[in-house]
């Protein structure tokens, strides 16, 4: 028996394979925490969705106060603004941020449309959206909103600064309604699609966080690239469990009523040459991880795994100017300290 087990150990170190090892996956790096602010925990009831400016500021969405927080790079709160209303500036359940780099504006998303704000949180203007979006990425001058419905195959428009539609491109996952009965065809298209939308301004990107597709269009619509994302096991096999449920056995409701969504991924973000996407935990049932694809051709470069007690929710990455650090921001739920925090988070140090 024990010369049995050397043969095949000596079998799987000729053919590059390591006992305990999946395949050829990327092995894990991990992530220190570096601070954590506000140390008394963010004044928000919810884990906030969080996006930076281009002097390092971080801007925090309060979606149960309805407000925004901004804070330095250091902690410090340096502003509060919007507040519940229906008024100019004002907000009703604010759920997504992006801010346009080059102008310093802020994009917050919420029940009523996309308001727009300057660094100071004074209001410039609001685009009125009809059909609730999934996510927004502000672009060149004007703003791209994932809308996907039942009656049209686009699920992206594009609208300018003044709140006119400009276009509609990105076909969206065609899932046959008669499957899933239980469930309206609108509300069906919004689980499918559940996804984030990125760009560098070359190029917009779709990044699907239900079935781990990323896909790549040109300015005037045109796909140009479309890729699964590839080499964790875990997530190969969920995804494809997922391709299954929506497209061919129908998605049911829970005993409850309630309907269970299922994406893998919590947030994305593009900075510099790479796309970082932060998996849910239950993927590899374990701590969060943060793994990193060339935007060029969408391979799996690397990952990250956070450290263990936090419940990480969203991501925004930070490029060190003529160093060749990268800072992840992650708002998180506390498990230890029940509380919600922004930690900024760097490569651990082997010692």
């Amino acid at each position: 028996m024990k010369k049995a087990s050397v043969i095949i150990l000596l079998m799987l170190s000729a053919i590059g394979v390591q006992p305990g090892v999946h395949g050829n996956e990327i092995p894990k790096e991990r992530l220190a925490l570096v601070k954590t602010f506000p140390e008394d925990g963010l004044p928000t009831k919810a884990v906030p969705w969080i996006d930076v400016d281009s002097k390092g500021n971080i801007y925090a969405v309060g979606n149960r106060e309805h407000s925004i927080f901004k804070f330095s790079r250091e902690g410090k709160q340096l502003l509060t603004f919007g507040g519940w209303g229906q008024g100019p500036g004002e907000l009703q359940w604010p759920a997504d941020i992006s801010i346009d780099k080059d102008l310093d504006q802020v994009f917050i998303m919420d029940n009523i449309g996309i308001s727009i704000y300057d660094s100071d949180g004074r209001y410039i203007n609001r685009i009125r959206t009809f059909i609730p979006p999934l996510s927004l990425c502000t672009i060149h001058n004007g703003v791209a909103l994932l809308q996907p419905t039942d009656d049209r195959k686009e699920m992206i428009n594009f609208y300018n600064k003044e709140g006119q539609q400009v276009s509609s491109f990105g076909e969206k996952y065609q899932v046959n309604y008669s499957l899933s009965k239980e469930i309206q065809p609108n509300f069906l298209d919004r689980l499918a699609n559940m996804g984030k939308i990125l760009s560098d301004g070359e190029y917009i990107y779709y990044v699907s966080y239900v079935f781990g597709e990323i896909q790549v269009f040109d300015f005037s619509g045109k796909l140009v690239r479309r890729k699964k994302i590839t080499g964790i096991r875990n997530l190969e096999k969920l995804t494809r469990d997922y391709e299954r449920l929506f497209f061919k056995e129908g998605i049911k409701k829970n005993k409850d009523g309630t309907i269970t969504t299922r994406e893998v991924f919590n947030d994305s973000y593009l900075a510099g040459p790479d796309i970082f996407l932060l998996m849910r935990g239950q993927v590899e049932d374990g701590p969060n991880e943060i793994l990193f694809l060339s935007k060029d051709n969408l391979e799996l470069r690397g990952r990250y795994a956070l450290p263990e007690g936090i419940s990480a929710r969203h991501l925004c990455v930070i490029r060190v100017a003529g160093e060749n650090e990268v800072l992840f921001l992650v708002a998180f739920y506390d498990q230890v300290n029940e509380i919600n925090s922004i930690g900024i988070f760097k490569k651990e140090v082997s010692k």
